[in-house]
């Protein structure tokens, strides 16, 4: 994360729990200075808690998509400015109308993307 690094996992790999993974570290070594990485990060981390339970709801996608375009341009360091890209690319990367089956399952199965 932040280091250009590659990371490799199989295809049991939950990837909300990956994100979750990330969110977790960038929400602990927050500053607090400002609120779009204050209260994203963790606002984030609650939306990919309540969807790994099994509680996602539909406009969840386009909270995670609004709150990190936020966080993207509004945070003042650098820590603020990454701490949604992990999230955006399991968004980006896998498809959305699985993660939503898998989310109303209450299961988070991946699904890799066809590039």
């Amino acid at each position: 994360m932040g280091s250009g690094g590659m990371i490799v996992v199989d295809e049991d790999t939950c990837m909300v729990e990956f994100s979750k993974f990330f969110l977790t570290f960038a929400s602990a070594e927050s500053c607090g200075k400002c609120v779009p990485c204050r209260l994203g990060g963790q606002r984030l981390l609650e939306i990919l808690t309540r969807i790994s339970e099994g509680q996602g709801r539909m406009e969840d996608l386009e909270t995670i998509e609004r709150i990190s375009k936020e966080m993207d341009t509004t945070a003042l360091c650098a820590l603020g400015q990454l701490t949604p890209g992990p999230v955006m690319s399991v968004l980006r990367y896998f498809a959305r109308s699985s993660w939503l089956t898998s989310w109303r399952r209450g299961a988070q199965p991946v699904y890799a993307r066809v590039w």
